[in-house]
């Protein structure tokens, strides 16, 4: 099982990496191939927050660190916390129509989800997922040892 657990951590890891190389989303239909890559919406998307909406997803970003950061340090509990805060955050964006587009405060359109934005909520679902098992290998670990 730890064979398992560590290939669905790499591979979370790998997920985020590459959506970071890829576009998220496009803004009222006007897509450009390269024009919104992963890296920069984690560089700037935290000033989405001061606006709130779907600048809040962002959150999924420090979320899914802190459950790699904690997962490392077998503090498997938080890991689990911040990978179930980090999935809803970044789910969250799919609930928004609009979100904050240039440094005026002007909003746009969201008008589709592409690569990369899937690649980082697939993810945040891989280590919820990674979490989960071994939050159930080591309760079940548990029962069998009280017997």
């Amino acid at each position: 099982m730890a064979k398992y657990l560590k290939i669905l951590l790499i591979l979370s890891l790998s997920l985020y990496f590459v959506s970071l190389t890829q576009d998220g989303f496009a803004i009222n239909n006007d897509y450009v191939k390269g024009d919104s890559p992963g890296f920069l919406y984690v560089l700037i998307g935290g000033f989405g927050l001061i606006f709130g909406g779907a600048g809040l997803s962002w959150l999924a970003n420090p979320f899914i660190m802190l459950s790699w950061f904690f997962s490392f340090f077998k503090k498997d509990i938080i890991s689990l916390a911040f990978s179930v805060l980090a999935v809803i955050a970044s789910c969250s964006f799919l609930l928004f129509d609009e979100i904050i587009k240039d440094e005026a405060g002007n909003y746009g359109q969201i008008t589709d989800y592409l690569l990369g934005y899937w690649l980082w909520i697939g993810s945040c679902i891989l280590m919820l997922v990674r979490n989960l098992l071994l939050f159930i290998g080591s309760s079940q670990s548990k029962i069998i040892e009280n017997k």
